[in-house]
């Protein structure tokens, strides 16, 4: 019945039942993902990169399988996926501490697929931007959000560390599963979306191999600088806990008050972004952000090192910063990419090429801190990890944005012949 009448109804419409949906489905799926990080382990390093190996396997076979998923599979594997992170969070609770890792590292495999069978509900529509706009919020906030929930209850029920991130994710059990079947009700694209946005096909090897070719030297820089938003977005969400005591400013509710005031500053920028009709202007308003977003990183760890901004403030200003270069990349960037340059193909494709190499990146700078510097805190690795990875971080989206733009230029001079858009 709501699919029937969603048929009908006007794009607004639509649009704000999608953005509940998506949001909410996201939202959730971080319940299964993020409430021990809220809690003090002597192995919370080896767990977080337990986590994000097994995270990080789902995103390279992702790169594969998600464009390849029928649409009337989506909301049975999504489901599938959320019970067996949830079964393996409950395993985290029995396991000895020596062998618990593996539990969590079972539990990232499986949620590394959401972001790609949620985004793919959305991509392809003349409000896609509005719509990752919710998405956008939604991991932002939840992050938080969810932690603070696992904070309490560790407090509020005297709960065992271990046992609180399955109690958790159980609580928000029932929500996820509506809301996923909410995604299942949104009509597909309409002949105004595909004429605006291009036609998203689903793509076999052979297709994502000539997609990736096409943009190569582009997709190689986009994809290094990815490896540096990552790794900075990682410490700063699974180490929070640490940095916040290192600062002598903890309370369960802290990471909540950081990270509203962050999504709603993405969430509207992002959301803005739609008004944007030229696909040209539109990726390089984004190279642009992430700029302004690893320039607003540098300037407030700068103030912060200098004791002109309070913790919170710093927090709150470098979360902006860190998120305005991330997101568009997980979300919206090569959406607009595959619309400027017309080429029949999956965002979601390239969204796992990059989330892949991400975290690995991230995986890579945490087990160098734990074995290189085992005995530094987490908030002096963390400055200097901001001041290395914005400076290199700028340069990157700069000569991403260059060649984007050259290649822009080829394809409008009609003598150009290096490259035949796919349909044309």
């Amino acid at each position: 019945m709501i699919r029937r009448y969603l048929l009908r109804a006007p794009a607004s419409v639509v649009t704000l039942y999608a953005l509940v949906a998506a949001f909410g489905a996201y939202f959730c799926m971080y319940a299964f993902r993020k409430p021990f990080t809220a809690a003090s382990f002597e192995d919370k390093a080896i767990l977080v990169i337990a986590q994000l190996i097994g995270y990080t396997l789902a995103k390279g076979v992702g790169i594969i399988w998600i464009p390849q998923v029928k649409k009337q599979y989506r909301a049975a594997y999504a489901i599938g996926l959320i019970v067996i992170a949830e079964s393996a969070l409950i395993l985290f609770a029995f396991l000895p501490p020596p062998i618990r890792w593996i539990s969590l590292l079972i539990n990232g495999f499986p949620l590394g697929f959401i972001w790609g069978l949620v985004f793919s509900y959305l991509e392809g529509r003349r409000f896609t931007e509005v719509l990752s706009a919710g998405l956008t919020i939604s991991f932002i906030l939840s992050s938080g959000m969810v932690k603070s929930v696992g904070a309490w209850l560790l407090v509020r029920f005297n709960l065992a560390p271990a046992s609180m991130p399955w109690i958790t994710g159980l609580f928000f059990l029932p929500m996820e599963l509506l809301f996923i079947w909410m995604l299942t009700q949104i009509p597909e694209p309409s002949r105004e979306d595909q004429h605006e946005r291009t036609y998203r096909p689903v793509m076999n090897f052979r297709k994502m191999r000539r997609f990736y070719a096409t943009f190569a030297p582009g997709f190689l820089l986009l994809t290094a600088a990815y490896m540096l938003f990552t790794a900075l977005r990682d410490i700063r969400e699974n180490f929070a806990n640490e940095i916040w005591h290192e600062l002598s400013h903890f309370n369960a509710s802290i990471f909540t008050v950081t990270e509203l005031p962050i999504g709603l500053v993405i969430g509207v920028f992002m959301a803005l972004c739609y008004r944007i009709k030229d696909h040209h202007a539109a990726y390089g308003l984004y190279h642009a952000a992430a700029i302004t977003g690893m320039s607003t990183a540098l300037v407030a760890t700068y103030l912060f090192v200098h004791q002109m901004v309070s913790p919170v403030a710093w927090m709150i200003a470098l979360g902006i910063g860190i998120y305005l270069a991330y997101v568009t990349f997980s979300s919206v960037l090569f959406d607009r990419i595959i619309a400027a340059f017309r080429y029949p193909a999956t965002a979601g494709f390239m969204i796992y090429v990059v989330d892949t190499a991400g975290y690995t990146g991230s995986i890579l700078v945490m087990l160098g801190k734990q074995y290189a510097e085992p005995g530094q805190q987490w908030l002096p690795f963390f400055v200097d990890l901001v001041q290395w990875t914005g400076s290199m971080g700028i340069l990157l989206m700069s000569i991403s944005w260059i060649y984007f733009r050259l290649k822009s230029r080829r394809e409008r001079d009609p003598g150009a012949t290096d490259m035949v858009l796919a349909g044309s």
